[in-house]
């Protein structure tokens, strides 16, 4: 009887796994068909896709091109550095043409174009004009990278920053300049960039209503004043580095009328033809003069730090030197100050903020090849002060301008033809036996920094 109870048992429970088991079945079988069906969907919608944009293709329709222009980023990678090189230089340098050529989005273009040239590389952009040649060619320097010099024994009188405009009266520190060429004799003599300004020409917009002077005028000011130092430097080497307010009278010539690239007077070098011109000066391979590099108020420690040898620059209108002392031995970072007058009309973007500027140049002397410590022309005042005298004199209302006189002795050393004026008559008119009496000028505020 026992037996006979627990086989109804059994059967029971195995009649439930069962049916238990058969629905699990069922519903497995709904959800593999909902699956199949989706999937079954998605490639409809794909393949009719494909035969949609088959068709555009052979239409040529431009939704293709912005289609490939979308995903033509997720491509670039696919090209080797070299690949992409040549798809380049197919295109003619222009990224519009290699987006057309390739696929390839041109912001991604840009971005390649970049990482390869941050390797070294070199891509110059050629705008995509059109019935324009896309043939490649190699790129042509626009200015000469650097000036090699040789000076033995000698000095180099280094002035930077003129900003000349026309109808602005000589400045203390451009007499001064004058006067210290004829006299000491520089074998060379360097303008270290922004001798023109370019105001009407900026890409700042103007002060107000300001009345700026035009290209023209202030081009035959430059020419005037660069023919000046020209004749008092009697045979010196002449040499200009490119300043940034310099580069804008290539620049804007070349924006905006580039078809007249190759046509006598559309670079600033073509009207100052006794200057060579140049990114930077190498003098006696130790020492580089160029107009600018690093900023700020530790820019002449940074050039002379990250440089490895002396360095001349201008820009910042800062006249100083820091000297610098390593295992390689001692050089120099200096700044060339500027021959223009903070308080012109140059300057009034600025809006009568005080500059830490200083108005002057400096003066570079070799012996035997070696670099002597750098000697500034400094004003103070209204007067201009070299080796310890004046040099010049600023006019005062009631009297002319008058430089220095007395007579030149040579400095104590030997004499290789370099001579500095002697004031032994002082600028009151005092015997040759006494001392000159010099009143302790009014120096200028001072501070604040660089502006455009």
């Amino acid at each position: 009887m026992f037996r006979k109870v627990i086989g109804a048992m059994t059967d029971v429970v195995d009649e439930a796994r069962v049916a238990a088991l058969e629905k699990q079945v069922a519903v497995h079988e709904a959800v593999c068909g909902e699956r199949y069906r989706a999937i079954n969907f998605k490639l409809n919608v794909v393949v009719g896709g494909i035969g949609i944009i088959l068709t555009a293709v052979s239409a040529g329709d431009p939704f293709v091109h912005f289609l490939r222009r979308v995903l033509g980023g997720l491509v670039t990678q696919k090209f080797s550095d070299q690949e992409f090189i040549t798809a380049w230089q197919k295109a003619g340098g222009s990224p519009r043409v290699m987006a057309a050529m390739t696929g390839i989005a041109e912001r991604a273009i840009y971005a390649r174009r970049e990482r390869i040239e941050k390797g070294g590389g070199a891509l110059p952009t050629v705008p995509a004009r059109p019935g324009g040649s896309n043939v490649y060619s190699a790129p042509v320097r626009n200015y000469d990278k650097r000036r090699a010099v040789e000076l033995h024994d000698g000095c180099a009188a280094i002035f930077s920053d003129a900003h000349w405009w026309p109808g602005v009266p000589l400045t203390t520190a451009h007499s001064a300049l004058l006067r210290v060429i004829r006299t000491i004799k520089p074998r060379l003599i360097v303008a270290n960039g922004d001798i023109f300004d370019g105001a009407s020409i900026s890409r700042h917009d103007p002060d107000g209503w300001q009345n700026l002077p035009s290209v023209h005028a202030e081009l035959e000011t430059v020419k005037a004043h660069m023919a000046a130092v020209e004749a008092a430097s009697r045979g010196a080497q002449l040499l200009r580095t490119i300043g940034n307010h310099d580069l804008r009278f290539d620049r804007r010539l070349a924006t905006q009328v580039p078809d007249y690239r190759h046509l006598a007077g559309m670079q600033l070098r073509d009207h100052l033809p006794a200057w060579g011109e140049s990114w930077s000066i190498e003098i006696n391979g130790s020492a580089i003069v160029k107009h600018r590099w690093h900023n700020g108020i530790h820019g002449s420690y940074n050039n002379v730090l990250k440089s490895g040898r002396t360095i001349v620059t201008g820009h910042l209108h800062r006249l100083l030197a820091t000297p610098f002392t390593d295992y390689n031995g001692r050089r120099f970072g200096i700044d060339t100050g500027t021959l223009s007058d903070p308080s012109h009309a140059q300057f009034d973007y600025a809006e009568d903020a005080p500059k830490n500027w200083g108005m002057g140049f400096v003066v570079l002397t070799y012996r035997s090849g070696v670099l002597l410590p750098p000697e500034f022309c400094e004003v103070l005042g209204s007067r201009a002060y070299f080796r310890g005298e004046v040099v010049h004199e600023e006019a005062q209302p009631d009297q002319p301008a008058r430089a220095a006189t007395g007579e030149v002795a040579a400095r104590p050393g030997g004499d290789f033809g370099n001579r500095v004026p002697s004031v032994r008559r002082g600028v009151d008119g005092g015997a040759h036996n006494k001392p000159a009496r010099v009143q302790v000028p009014r120096v200028r505020a001072a501070g604040g920094a660089k502006g455009r």
